[in-house]
């Protein structure tokens, strides 16, 4: 019998079939793909915003802990950020932050005493004093520090001086006892406030800072702007000189040395020439820009902030009055105070008396940076200008933003300048959370101009007052008719807003919807009003927390 060899069923696919199927899924992927990716950034935007405000509301609930203010610091990215972090200008094409760190009041300090010392005179002032003035720009200039020539004293701007009292009789020695030293160079920063006896008026310290943030060479960087007078260990250009009193010597004060006091320079916070601004030479403001044609620019005008043309002549508060602080003619950098002086016309108050210094905020002992989502970052480009993304306090120099809340949740300013809110438009703070790919430069619609700032936008009369950064494809009039190429926004975006009074957060989507009507404003962006993302997340009415 023959047996039939059984035949078994075709196992696997033919190639034909395989790429078939492998042609489906590519397909299936193409269409798919942009709603995948478009879902995976939203997600990224959320948790980003997520973790920003859980890290606003964690620092409400550290000051409620310790009963004691807490908060967060910003750090800018150092890959996003135009000019970067330390270099001149730093900043101002370009502003984003991508890491926080927490911060807590630094304590107060007050080593050492002080003398309200008296001016140098005319050409009496030693080598390199005053120091040189922080400023970005390769400007030379000097700290406007007075003597009692008349010329000086005509002048129009000029700061106050507090000094170390190396000995505890002042400037006339009976014991010669030594104070201990006030050690305040790369110690003390700008923006700390000194009060003379330990009450009384706040003056906010402005330098010497001649290290600064955009230092080059082997002495670069000092972005936590420490007061100092060069490198660590450099010896202060300020001469003072001490004598020995003997009532039956002809004169009776005879030097007894001659030291180098370390000095302060301070404003005093108030509108010493009653124009309007408060220490306009250090409000964080630029008072002096370049206006838009037609008007004529003055030689003063530049895109300086805190510059020298915008200082005021500053002047001492109550008992610490200018006139008996000035010297008698005479003095050269060898005697300096004059013999007479130092005997008969120093105000008694002035000299070895104790002081207390409030400091700005710290990083807190043991605290580690906290990072935003891969990709995330918090844009604050064009802060000096239009404002169009994060309102939000950042300090001038460092380009860090410091976030202090007490435990009641009230924000606590806590900026360089001598009047805080100078630097922001309370009551609200915003932070503008969005993807890195829809981060651009100032610039980018209306061009550069010949000497590399960005052009000011010319579809306005008012210029400097619209905007000049990307907004998305459905907003009114944008792209604009001057640039139909200019970039569009394309990602998600969420604003996060603190309000000041009270510390609550509100998180926001900016939906790229335009207004519904004339009278009713949209929640996405107007060519014609810079404001009106941030509207309704004043308002409160998005997720609260």
């Amino acid at each position: 019998m023959r047996v039939q060899k059984r035949q078994h069923p075709r196992s696997g696919f033919t190639l034909v079939e395989i790429l078939v199927v492998v042609a489906i899924v590519l397909l299936a992927s193409m269409i798919a793909l942009p709603t995948i990716v478009t879902n995976l950034n939203g997600r990224q935007v959320t948790d980003a915003a997520r973790i920003f405000s859980g890290s606003l509301v964690g620092a409400r609930d550290s000051a409620i802990r310790y009963n004691q203010p807490r908060g967060i610091r910003l750090l800018p990215d150092p890959t996003m950020t135009i000019p970067a972090p330390g270099q001149p200008g730093a900043g101002t094409i370009q502003l984003c932050y991508n890491r926080m760190i927490p911060i807590e009041p630094a304590g107060d300090y007050s080593q050492g005493k002080v003398t309200i010392g008296p001016h140098y005179f005319p050409g009496g002032n030693p080598p390199n004093f005053p120091p040189a003035y922080p400023l970005p720009r390769a400007t030379a200039a000097r700290y406007p520090y007075p003597d009692s020539s008349p010329v000086q004293q005509s002048l129009t701007t000029h700061v106050l001086m507090i000094e170390e009292a190396p000995f505890r009789d002042g400037y006339v020695l009976g014991t010669g006892q030594p104070n201990s030293p006030t050690n305040w160079y790369w110690n003390i920063r700008i923006g700390d406030k000194i009060k003379i006896n330990g009450t009384g008026r706040a003056y906010t310290i402005v330098g010497p800072c001649t290290i600064n943030p955009w230092a080059t060479g082997a002495n670069q960087g000092n972005p936590e702007l420490f007061v100092n007078v060069g490198a660590p260990g450099v010896r202060s250009p300020l001469v003072r000189t001490y004598y020995d009193y003997d009532v039956t010597a002809t004169p009776p004060l005879t030097m007894a040395s001659q030291l180098n006091p370390e000095f302060l320079f301070v404003v005093n916070g108030e509108d010493d020439d009653l124009d309007g601004y408060v220490d306009e030479g250090w409000d964080g403001v630029n008072n002096n820009p370049i206006p838009a044609a037609p008007h004529t620019p003055l030689t003063t005008d530049n895109d300086d902030t805190d510059e020298f043309f915008e200082w005021e002549k500053e002047k001492w508060v109550g008992a610490l009055t200018a006139d008996a602080l000035v010297d008698n003619p005479g003095g050269t950098p060898t005697e300096s105070p004059t013999p007479t002086w130092a005997l008969t016309n120093f105000q008694k108050g002035t000299q070895d008396v104790s002081y207390i210094i409030e400091r700005r905020p710290v990083p807190s002992p043991g605290a580690r940076e906290v990072v935003l989502p891969a990709g995330m970052v918090i844009d604050a480009t064009a802060w000096n200008t239009t404002r169009e993304r994060s309102r939000i306090p950042i300090q001038y120099g460092s380009l860090y933003c410091d976030v202090l809340v007490n435990p009641t949740g009230l924000y606590i300013p806590t900026t360089q300048y001598s009047t805080p809110t100078s630097a922001d438009a309370l009551p609200f703070l915003h932070f503008w959370i969005t993807d890195r790919n829809d981060v651009h430069p100032r610039g980018s619609v209306w061009g550069i101009s010949t000497t590399g700032a960005p052009n000011l936008n010319p579809s306005s009369t008012l210029a400097k007052l619209y905007y000049e950064l990307p907004m998305s494809s459905d907003t009114p009039g944008y792209p604009p008719t001057a640039n139909p190429t200019a970039p569009i926004l394309k990602n998600d975006r969420r604003l996060v807003t603190m309000f000041a009074q009270n510390g609550l957060v509100v998180t926001n989507t900016i939906e790229t919807i335009p207004a519904p009507n004339t009278t009713l404003p949209g929640e996405g962006f107007n060519i014609g009003n810079v404001n009106n993302p941030f509207l309704k997340a004043q308002q409160g009415l998005r997720e609260t927390r």
